[in-house]
């Protein structure tokens, strides 16, 4: 809404009467004759102002003519924007200058400035009629408004309008003290602690278009005094009569703690927090007063952990072989729909306690089922059982079967109580039915003569005893009441079977060992020849382990062989060479050792001799510190991994001087380097001659069996390479004690 300031009128101008008249009527009088002088200088004084009022005209013409003020501020000479910018500064200056606004019939007052108020200043209107001025009517009009301009000057009052919504906002903002909400009448805790009603009061509104109208009619007069603030009362939402009706039920939920009581304890729910749950809807007539059950719900919820005794379930142990229960204990958990029900009721009574409901729960694993399973346990190791083989029975006694016994309990399985025997335990005593039951799987024998592969003898499946069916078995029979059970047993398939000859290839030789044997005595020379053919042809699967006693079969006097020598160490720790059937046959096992060293194979089980012997360092193959020992007596084997990808074949000659043994598969791409030997700890030998008996001799006669030679420790150094990528390595290292000249002297018959 715009308020104008009225403009004063200009001051009404009169026209000069003319000098004469020129109706050329006569009057009858005669004029006095006027000088000449004087005529001439009035008509010079009237050219004179006529030309500076024309002149006035012509200087304001892009300016505000002189004498032109708007509200407080001389826009003489100023263009339309210069004046603008001056009106601009002096309304600022004067906007920010606080006035009073004072409530009617009140000392109340509230200081603020117009532009705080909203008030702004209607430029444009006020430099219009500034501009105006002195433009507007006839040449005379405009003549006579530059004039007066001069003279008296011409005021422009200033033009405002007020921003309605804006005034609004400062009074909510500079006013707090005058305008206030409502107080309705509320539920409250008194002083003494009971509860009561805080009166309802009246509120102040600002009466907006009423204090607008008295700021538009301030603008409009001189300025002063203070400006009428209006305001309206409000009334509250909720008077008292509202709240008496309903004080007592409300007294009734929230003047004392509610005691809530389970097992001996007591719980609190201060007033305070029962006043808090009450709820008035002042909406209906006449109000309703209820109570928040879901937040009592909540208070009660939170005392769940603390009611809740947890049941302990029954349990099943073994002390001393002897079984012992633990009997269950069934706990408790608050039952808080009942429990809440409980504390509605007597605060709806008014009661100040209430008993919290507890519900029972009961053990998973409870005493009865606990009872049962040790029962069940004593009948298993009470009566002992037995294993039956082939009419044969093996005997486990009640004490075996009690340390045997395990309980595994948990309540969540099924069953909860599990008895089962630690067959660990029970294995040991079954080792003697075992041994009757195993019958050892036997690979065919193939050969790999003169390149084709032989069937010399088809493999023969074996038998064991199968322990975990078995004691399977025992269990359950154990458990359904029974005290004998059968063994179990399982086939033993041997690895390499007939049928595979068909599937093996020979393609290349992939190393060799070579060895002397032709200045060997005679037995020792037969020896070595009847180990050779037996071991050629010999073939080893892909992953599969080469034995060499195995390969070999019996050394005895039965199977073909001589008594030759033998190196043993005695009960008193020295080392002597002896008569042994089948001495030789070290050599054969040093020689093939060569071979699969020589190849890359991995070298399982492989034993030096207890001292060195020289010829099996020969070249090409033999080097210081490579041998290997046998003895079937003893189970000491040379055993050597086929680490391709297909079969080998052993492949062994000889020709009365040198035993050759040859490995022979598909190509590895394996590269094998193998460092000479590093010999340390050299520890020289006795050049005596020592003389022994040998009962196995012929009385009279003597052999020399063994020459001096130095001990020392021997290290080789192999690595295995695949695509470049080392696959195997490993320092093979050897201990050889002093050798003596020995010779053995014959005491026998």
């Amino acid at each position: 809404m715009a308020v104008s300031s009225p403009t004063q009128p200009s001051p009404t101008h009169t026209p000069h009467a003319r000098a004469a008249r020129a109706d050329g009527a006569s009057t009858g009088r005669t004029l006095p004759a006027v000088p000449l002088y004087l005529a001439l200088s009035v008509a010079a004084v009237v050219l004179a102002l006529g030309a500076a009022t024309l002149v006035l005209g012509l200087l304001g013409r892009g300016e505000m003519y002189h004498g032109v003020t708007v509200g407080g501020v001389d826009v003489s000479g100023s263009t339309r924007s210069e004046a603008a910018r001056d009106i601009a500064a002096w309304h600022a200056a004067w906007a920010s200058q606080p006035v009073t606004l004072q409530v009617a019939d009140s000392d109340t007052e509230v200081r603020a400035t117009p532009a705080e108020l909203g008030v702004v200043l209607d430029t444009d209107a006020m430099l219009d009629r500034a501009w105006a001025y002195g433009r507007s009517g006839s040449l005379w009009d405009r003549s006579r408004d530059w004039v007066s301009g001069v003279v008296s000057g011409e005021h422009v009052e200033a033009v405002y309008q007020v921003d309605v919504e804006q005034f609004q906002q400062a009074m909510q903002t500079l006013s707090p003290e005058v305008i206030r909400a409502p107080r309705s009448a509320e539920l409250v805790r008194m002083d003494d602690g009971t509860l009561g009603i805080a009166p309802a009061e009246e509120g102040v509104a600002l009466d907006s278009s009423t204090t607008v109208a008295a700021l538009q009619r301030w603008l409009q007069s001189d300025l002063r005094g203070p400006i009428a603030l209006a305001t309206l009362s409000v009334a509250p939402a909720t008077a008292d009569p509202a709240l008496a009706a309903i004080l007592d039920d409300a007294r009734a939920f929230a003047d004392d703690d509610l005691r809530l009581a389970a097992n001996g304890t007591v719980w609190a729910i201060p007033a305070d927090a029962l006043f808090s749950m009450v709820r008035v809807d002042v909406s209906a007539s006449p109000a309703v007063l209820t109570f928040d059950e879901q937040a009592l719900r909540g208070w009660i919820r939170s005392l769940s952990a603390s009611l809740r005794s947890a049941p302990i379930n029954a349990n099943v142990t073994l002390d001393g072989g002897s079984v012992r229960v633990t009997p269950a204990v069934d706990g408790h958990a608050l039952d808080l729909d009942a429990s809440v029900d409980a504390a509605m009721a007597a605060l709806t009574a008014g009661d100040a306690s209430a008993d919290l409901v507890l519900t029972d729960e009961a053990a998973d694993l409870t005493t009865v089922t606990a009872e049962a399973a040790a029962a069940q346990a004593e009948t298993l190791v009470s009566q002992g059982a037995a294993v039956t083989h082939n009419g044969a029975s093996y005997a486990l006694p009640t004490q075996l079967l009690r340390r045997a016994l395990t309980i595994t309990v948990d309540a969540n399985a099924t069953p909860q109580v599990k008895l089962a025997f630690d067959r660990a335990v029970i294995a040991p005593a079954l080792g003697t039915l075992a041994d009757s039951v195993f019958v050892l799987a036997i690979d065919a024998d193939l050969r790999w003569i003169n390149n084709a592969v032989e069937v010399r003898a088809p493999e023969t499946a074996g038998v064991e005893l199968d322990r975990d069916m078995t004691l399977a078995n025992l269990e359950q029979a154990l458990a359904d009441g029974h005290t004998e059970v059968a063994a179990v047993t399982k086939p033993l398939l041997p690895a390499v079977r007939a049928d595979m000859a068909s599937t093996i290839q020979i393609r290349e030789k992939l190393a060799d060992g070579r060895s002397e044997y032709g200045s060997s005595g005679a037995n020792r020379y037969h020896n070595v020849q009847l180990a050779t053919d037996r071991l050629n042809g010999a073939l080893v699967p892909p992953g599969g382990t080469f034995s060499f006693n195995r390969a070999l079969g019996p050394v005895t006097f039965d199977s073909g062989y001589r008594s030759g020598y033998g190196i043993v160490a005695t009960s008193n720790g020295s080392i002597s060479t002896i008569p042994s059937v089948g001495g030789g046959i070290c050599q054969v096992a040093t020689t093939v050792f060569q071979a699969a060293f020589r190849a890359g194979m991995p070298i399982e089980t492989r034993s030096w001799h207890l001292y060195w012997i020289p010829r099996y360092g020969q070249a090409p193959t033999g080097m210081k510190g490579l041998d290997a020992t046998v003895d079937p007596d003893y189970n000491l084997d040379f055993t050597f991994k086929n680490g391709s990808n297909d079969w080998i074949a052993v492949q062994a000659t000889y020709d009365g001087s040198y035993l050759n043994f040859a490995l022979w598969g598909s190509p590895t791409g394996w590269e094998v380097i193998i460092d000479q030997p590093v010999i340390t700890n050299v520890k020289p030998a006795s050049q005596e001659m020592f003389y022994e008996d040998s009962a196995d001799m012929p009385k009279g006669t003597s052999t020399f069996v063994e020459h001096a030679e130095d001990g020392f420790d021997a290290a080789i150094h192999r690595v295995v390479k695949a695509n470049g990528q080392v696959i195997d390595e490993r320092t093979f290292i050897s201990t050889y004690a002093p050798a003596r000249n020995v010779t053995l002297v014959g005491t026998g018959s």
